[in-house]
C-alpha cells in the first residue's frame, strides 16, 4: 500500500507499515493513493497501471463535470443525476461492464459503492477518482448497497487505486464535505 502526496514540497511516498509500529495482518488494501493538487493529471497513467485494455469509466452527470471528461480510451456509462446505490443500479453497471477489464468510477460515496461493488462480482479491477470530501468509504472494503429495501454493506474488495485532487475536492460543493464530516463524526 502506497500513498503518494504530491503538496507543496514535492512528491513524497510511504508505506502504511512504515507508520504502524506493530505487524499490520494481510488484507486487501488498494495498491496505490494519490493525494495532491493536480494528481487528476496522472490519472491515464495510474488506470493504464491497474486495468490493462479499455476500462468502463461509471459517472454521473455532476461527477463527470467536476473531473471533467477523461482523456484516455474508454467507455463511459452516465447514470442519471442522483443516482442510487441499490442491487438495481449495481447490476446496470455490471451488465454495462460486459467485457471491459475493469472498472474506473469518478465521484464519491454512491459511484464508488457502484462501481466497487459490479466489479467484486465481475472479479475484475477496479480505480476510483474522488470528486468530494463527503464520505470516508473510498478505500473501505465494503459497499453501502439497498437490496429490498433495507440498506445493507456487502464485502467488495477496496479499489485498486485511489486517486484524490484536492483542487476537485475544494471545489465540491460545501454540503458534501459537511456531511462527510458528519459521516466522520457518527464513525
Amino acid at each position: 500500500y502506497t500513498v503518494t502526496d504530491s503538496g507543496a514540497y514535492g512528491e513524497s511516498r510511504m508505506r502504511l507499515s512504515d507508520l504502524s509500529p506493530v505487524p499490520l495482518p494481510t488484507a486487501e488494501l488498494p495498491e496505490e493513493v494519490l493525494i495532491g493538487p493536480g494528481v487528476r493529471a496522472n490519472t491515464a497513467a495510474v488506470v493504464s497501471r491497474w486495468i490493462e485494455g479499455i476500462p468502463l469509466v461509471v459517472a454521473d452527470p455532476q461527477t463527470i463535470a467536476a473531473f471533467g471528461e477523461p482523456d484516455w480510451p474508454h467507455r463511459l456509462l452516465l447514470l442519471p443525476e442522483h443516482p442510487h446505490a441499490d442491487d438495481a443500479t449495481v447490476a446496470q453497471v455490471f451488465t454495462a461492464l460486459d467485457d471491459s477489464p475493469g472498472i474506473v468510477s469518478i465521484g464519491s460515496g454512491t459511484i464508488n459503492d457502484l462501481g466497487k461493488r459490479a466489479a467484486a462480482l465481475a472479479g475484475r479491477p477496479y480505480v476510483t477518482v474522488g470528486t468530494a470530501a463527503s464520505m470516508n468509504g473510498y478505500a473501505s472494503g465494503i459497499a453501502a448497497i439497498l437490496s429490498d429495501g433495507l440498506k445493507t454493506t456487502v464485502a467488495s474488495r477496496p479499489p485498486w487505486a485511489i486517486i484524490l485532487d484536492t483542487e476537485i475536492l475544494a471545489a465540491a460543493p460545501a454540503a458534501l464535505t459537511q456531511a462527510g464530516l458528519g459521516d466522520l463524526l457518527s464513525k
